[in-house]
């Protein structure tokens, strides 16, 4: 099997920001989803090998900035 062969679906997180960048309905929504996902699966890994003592504020922050900057990358390719 060639890389041509596998037909994969974008990342949650991909489909969320353009699909909000273009304004469709319901984008909001899923937009917020996807965001809770990432920063519950941040989170998980930080309790399992980081500092569990602001684990809530890093989670939200990493999440953050990932969502940032997804929202940076694909509003410019869609100008």
């Amino acid at each position: 099997m060639t890389d041509k062969d596998i037909q994969l679906k974008a990342a949650p997180s991909k489909e969320a920001v353009v699909r909000y960048l273009r304004g469709e309905e319901g984008a909001t929504e899923y937009l917020v989803k996807t965001f809770v996902e990432r920063t519950v699966l941040i989170g998980v890994g930080i309790a399992l090998l980081g500092d569990r003592e602001n684990l809530v504020r890093n989670s939200l922050s990493a999440s953050l900035a990932i969502e940032l900057y997804l929202l940076w990358h694909y509003h410019r390719q869609l100008k």
